[in-house]
């Protein structure tokens, strides 16, 4: 679960917290190798 800043003036404040980051990061990790594979596909189809 990603959690709100509400420091304007902090700009280095995390987005996330501990394992709530990894599980961010790894989301977005597979978001593009999905993307990358649909690309792919999509190359081979034409």
């Amino acid at each position: 679960m990603l959690t709100v800043v509400d420091d304007a003036h902090d700009t280095h404040a995390p987005v996330a917290v501990g394992g709530d980051m990894l599980d961010e990061l790894a989301r977005e990790g597979a978001r593009r190798m999905l993307a990358a594979a649909l690309q792919a596909e999509v190359r081979h189809i034409r």
